[in-house]
């Protein structure tokens, strides 16, 4: 045989030129392929773990039939089907390295489109059963980047409501391994944005229920987003690896400088921008995902938080606080399970009575993680949760943490917990606890002073009366004075009716000289020629030839409203001008009659238009009836109110908080009027929150402890950076050495010194070596300026 048709790659490359040439040599490899495939199949013992030589080869016919079984399509057509048979019978009994070799010749075929993925992909999960770690992140990465790719130009839903359907159902397998790897793929694919639906998220969610503790684990951590930043992700990979280039260069200035250890820096250098570069990619992608200039084809994927797709909220958090209360996971794991719920219920504003007593019953300053605790009783209060729910576990807080005989920091925690709590429902507070803690706003510990003003900051928004007079403030007593600040109710909405301060606008404008009726007709012309454009736009002719007929419609509108005013001008004319003006109205019918008579097709209009005793028309009657309407319309539902008007709105709230505050009775009243006027179509303010409490807002502020050896090192290298270096520069930048100076200093300056009479004193075998250096010293000097002078 020839010597290029024994080595398989060289036959590989010969085949892929000219298939017909060799279509005999592909059959002769066809049966040594086959029949040690029946080797293969029948040796389950494990023996061939044994025989790495027979494995090797066996790899390679494999890898050689995958990549030319698409130049043969008749002979090569059975070849995906055996190795996906090999595969799925006998994994266990293959050495790793030929089950990751049948896997990529597998990938390969199914690239080429010569095997169906919806047959692959089940044995590939099969294959996470399998006892190597090395093989199932190859699985894993692949089936990831193969549904992600499938998805990228259009969605196949039936390819992908077949996949996860089945991976659905190896959530459920006995093997926990390959139901953790099916998890994973789902979370993954959730994390890359490709399948976003809500059956994947309520799938994930009977994970929440599941007896293995790693899955309970990651699903819970799914629906909290701890595993979906890519930001974080982005940031700690680059900034690992850019710590650990610098390292390496920084070992490179002080070892000896190789050609090898240079070219793998700049290897990773390289490999690290296209990391960023890839990053930054899918950022951009990211962001112009809804650009309007996309291709048609191109999918836009909505992004929800897993919480919000959930088929029943109420239900997931009820199974989950039973599971809570009976599990014997650790405590870890417990306080997850908690955050779910708590989320769940600040999200969906549910109702858990029982699970405010639970984690009431954590509320000590010595228990472990008690921060997240009172987080979690934070983050599950909303308006709607009755307050005796939550006055059990507020007055805990103000017992346990809020005494004199607790730390700074522990007295902080509680104080900053209420707060929370109170954001969301404030109906908890009474008066009494709110004073209480009030005092402690001259305390001399800063952490707690602080979260005692931020309560009473809070309080002066949403509910000043419970303050004492002294802790209201001026703006809050001025709301109070002119009914501004309205009363909280249990289960009544803060319904805004207008905007803020829109009441004022009429005022403001007319006290600057501004008509606001020249305002609306302004607003009315520019949206007439608005329309007109939008209609020139969406025809289909070309600007110069637009149909005429359609603008002149608008035309007829502006003389409909121009009779309309002359109409309302004739109303205020007296009796006797109106005699006359029915007269005329008279005779002009009937001329109309005669024209409509005359010229049937010219007064088909006309004659549809009805006219009344007045002379009115009904068109007229709706239009003044429109325009009436829209005048009764604040002025901030009539038009789009500007920033200068905003900033009018602003200066009239100022000139009448001082009139409250200066003007007489009179003027007083008036412009409490106007403000409790202005607040009742407003509704009460209301503090903005999240379904997510920070910890950082809990714990507050704190203390800096003292740094130790590691962390003020760590401070020193940085405020090294960008500086220039200590010591004398590396580079000569002019002017000699002492050393230099010494040797051409005249001897008798020179001899005085204690070396130099020391040489005199010398022993002769000293003198004798000191002078054998210095001899071979000039010798190499001498050999490496004759190598210069060579090269040169």
């Amino acid at each position: 045989m020839n010597k290029d048709l024994s080595n398989l790659v060289n036959l590989r490359n010969l085949i892929k030129r000219d298939p017909g040439a060799y279509h005999a040599e592909f059959k002769q490899q066809k049966a040594h392929f086959e029949s040690s495939l029946e080797i293969m199949a029948l040796r389950q013992d494990g023996q061939e773990h044994h025989n790495h030589r027979e494995s090797k080869a066996f790899a390679e016919q494999v890898s050689f039939m995958a990549h030319v079984a698409g130049c043969y399509p008749e002979d090569g057509a059975s070849v995906p089907s055996q190795l996906l048979e090999l595969i799925d019978t006998h994994y266990d009994s293959l050495t790793p390295y030929v089950r990751r070799t049948i896997v990529q010749s597998l990938i390969l075929l199914c690239n080429r489109d010569l095997i169906d993925r919806l047959v692959m992909l089940p044995v590939f999960f099969r294959l996470f059963r399998c006892q190597d770690k090395e093989l199932r992140k190859m699985l894993f990465s692949h089936i990831v980047n193969d549904i992600k790719r499938l998805n990228e130009s259009s969605r196949n839903e039936k390819l992908n409501r077949s996949l996860q359907n089945f991976i659905f159902n190896m959530l459920s397998d006995e093997n926990t391994k390959a139901a953790r790897k099916a998890l994973s793929v789902m979370m993954e694919l959730w994390r890359k944005r490709v399948w976003r639906d809500a059956q994947l998220v309520n799938a994930i969610g009977k994970c929440c229920f599941d007896k293995d503790a790693g899955k309970l684990t990651a699903a819970l951590r799914f629906f909290l987003g701890l595993d979906d930043d890519d930001e974080d992700l982005q940031e700690e990979v680059t900034g690992r690896d850019y710590k650990m280039l610098s390292v390496q260069a920084g070992m490179m200035r002080v070892t000896k400088r190789r050609k090898k250890r240079t070219r793998e820096l700049k290897r990773q250098l390289k490999q690290l921008k296209k990391k960023e570069k890839a990053w930054d990619q899918a950022e951009a992608q990211e962001t112009t995902a809804d650009d309007k200039d996309k291709k048609a084809h191109s999918s836009v994927v909505l992004s929800f938080s897993a919480l919000d797709l959930l088929y029943d909220p109420q239900q997931m958090a009820d199974r989950l606080f039973s599971q809570l209360r009976r599990t014997n996971h650790a405590f870890q794991v417990r306080l997850l399970m908690m955050n779910v719920i708590s989320r769940l219920i600040g999200r969906h504003k549910l109702f858990v009575e029982n699970f405010y007593p639970f984690l009431q019953k954590y509320m000590q300053p010595h228990q472990r993680y008690v921060t997240q605790v009172v987080t979690f009783l934070a983050q599950a209060s909303h308006d709607l949760v009755p307050p005796d729910w939550l006055q059990p576990c507020v007055l805990t807080l103000a017992n346990n943490f809020v005494t004199d005989r607790s730390r700074p920091e522990i007295m902080a925690v509680g104080i900053n917990a209420i707060r929370e709590v109170a954001a969301r429902c404030p109906l908890v507070m009474n008066e009494e606890l709110l004073q209480d803690l009030a005092e402690y706003k001259k305390s001399k510990q800063k952490g707690v002073m602080m979260a005692s003003r931020s309560i009473i900051s809070l309080f002066r928004e949403v509910a000043p009366h419970l303050l004492a007079r002294k802790d209201r403030g001026k703006d809050a007593s001025v709301a109070m004075l002119s009914g501004e600040q309205q009363e909280l109710q249990y289960g009544v909405p803060n319904v805004a009716t207008d905007v803020d301060g829109g009441e004022m606008l009429h005022d403001a404008l007319e006290a600057n000289g501004i008509d606001p009726e020249d305002l609306d007709k302004k607003d009315e012309a520019w949206e007439r020629e608005t329309r007109i454009d939008l209609l020139k736009a969406d025809s289909d002719e070309d600007d110069d030839d637009v149909d005429e007929r359609v603008l002149m419609k608008f035309l007829h509108e502006d003389d409909d409203e121009d009779e309309d005013e002359d109409d309302g001008e004739a109303k205020k004319q007296p009796k006797a001008d109106e005699e006359d003006q029915d007269q005329d109205q008279d005779e002009d019918d009937d001329g109309d009659d005669d024209n409509d008579n005359d010229d049937d097709d010219d007064g088909s209009e006309r004659s549809k238009r009805r006219r009344l005793p007045g002379g009115a028309s009904t068109n007229d009657n709706e239009e003044k009836s429109k325009k009436q309407k829209k005048k009764e319309l604040p002025l901030a539902a009539r038009r789009i109110l500007t920033p200068h008007d905003f900033e009018l709105i602003r200066l009239e709230k100022l000139k009448r908080k001082a009139m409250l505050m200066k003007g007489n009775t009179r003027a007083r009243a008036a412009a409490a009027a106007a403000v409790a006027a202005a607040a009742s179509s407003r509704g009460t303010a209301a503090v903005e929150t999240s379904d997510e409490v920070d910890m950082d807002s809990i714990i507050g502020w704190q203390k800096k402890e003292k740094a130790n050896y590691a962390e003020r090192w760590q401070s020193v290298l940085e405020g090294r950076e960008g500086r220039d270096k200590f010591g004398r520069p590396k580079e000569k930048q002019g002017g000699t050495t002492n050393a230099v100076k010494e040797s051409k200093k005249p001897f008798m300056l020179v001899k005085h010194k204690r070396s130099i009479r020391a040489k005199k004193r010398e022993k002769f075998v000293l003198r004798q070596a000191r002078m054998a250096r210095h001899i071979q010293n000039l010798k190499q000097m001498a050999k490496s300026n004759h190598k210069k002078r060579k090269r040169g």
